[in-house]
């Protein structure tokens, strides 16, 4: 709901500095009120659908898909996660070689 409020507020901002006609008129208003308001409309509708989406995967107590595809990329890319020796300090570079006085 936020992005598309913030979409919307967007659309007349464009409108009003640049003239463009993000949000239409439609069904005879021809301030573009009715073009926001289904905008609105379907965020909620989406929004909804998501979070039944997100309280279904709460209650089954299992590992998303997202999870699942992340664990199996690392087993196939183990080269891409392998641990890398630690950094030498620059006190520690200095102090090899000789020393310059």
């Amino acid at each position: 709901m936020a992005v598309g409020a913030l979409w919307e507020v967007f659309e007349f901002a464009m409108d009003q500095t640049f003239g463009l006609q993000m949000q239409k008129p439609r069904l005879g208003d021809p301030s573009g009120l009715t073009d926001t308001m289904w905008d609105l409309a379907f965020d909620a509708i989406g929004a909804v659908i998501i979070s039944i989406f997100g309280w279904w995967y709460m209650i089954r107590g299992q590992r998303s898909f997202i999870e699942d595809w992340i664990r199996k990329f690392i087993a196939y890319n183990r080269q891409l996660f392998r641990k890398k020796s630690p950094l030498r300090s620059p006190s520690a570079h200095h102090s090899e070689g000789s020393s310059r006085r």
